[in-house]
């Protein structure tokens, strides 16, 4: 079975009828669910690692005053880009998953329309409802999604006007706004803050009817993901 599906058999999905010819089984019709989470938190971690290896030779380029700086500064935005915007796919692959688990009430979905509550309140208002939070976590929690959602806006929507370059502070040369808000540092911050939203949804879930066992599993699954890429997540303390 591919990674991350469950496979279950619907209520009713499974009728042993008797028969004169006994009891029969009628046909088995199972129901797959797929965590997209995982592997949109996979890929983000993959070119967060390539905007480093860019970032480098971005430097090295620099330093040795070679024409190939340009293209390292463009492949440095690609993968910045790529994570970031996987992140928050991930983060909100997370939230689609989480509101069924916590049952969130049609209520509370209807005033989020009405409202317009963004995106990033949304996801904070669910881990809330699902899980135990100190004040401290909920506010870093809001300032990582604000900032996740403003970034992955600027990618998918991306303004087509004229403004003034910005000061790279490593190449010293002005340049647009993008090639900052899309760099390494921003990428591996984009992956911090999605593994704080993991790690707050999972860690210390409420009293609901099979959500504990569920967070167990997907806490399983970021292990597994963190122990492939060589890397922790120690700050889960209620």
């Amino acid at each position: 079975m591919a990674r991350w599906q469950t496979l279950r058999i619907p209520a009713g999905g499974l009728i042993l009828r008797l028969g004169s010819g006994g009891r029969q089984l009628e046909p088995v019709v199972p129901e797959l669910a797929l965590e997209m989470w995982p592997h949109w938190f996979e890929i983000a971690l993959r070119h967060a690692s390539a905007a480093r290896q860019d970032h480098v030779q971005l430097l090295a380029a620099r330093d040795s005053q070679s024409s190939t700086a340009g293209q390292h500064l463009d492949d440095e935005l690609q993968n910045s880009i790529q994570t970031i915007t996987a992140m928050a796919f991930a983060v909100d692959a997370l939230y689609g998953s989480l509101v069924e688990q916590i049952k969130l009430s049609s209520s509370t979905k209807a005033a989020w329309a009405q409202n317009k509550t963004p995106r990033h309140a949304r996801v904070l208002e669910a881990i809330r409802i699902g899980s135990v939070l100190r004040n401290d976590q909920v506010r870093s929690l809001k300032r990582g999604l604000s900032s996740l959602f403003k970034f992955r806006d600027w990618a998918v929507h991306p303004p087509a006007d004229f403004r003034h370059p910005l000061l790279h502070p490593d190449l010293q040369v002005g340049v647009d706004q993008r090639f900052l808000a899309f760099s390494s540092p921003n990428a591996d911050r984009a992956v911090l803050c999605g593994l704080e939203v993991l790690v707050r949804s999972l860690d210390h879930p409420r009293d609901i009817a099979a959500f504990r066992p569920w967070c167990a599993s997907m806490r399983q699954i970021l292990d597994d993901l963190l122990r492939a890429a060589h890397m922790t997540y120690a700050d889960s303390a209620p």
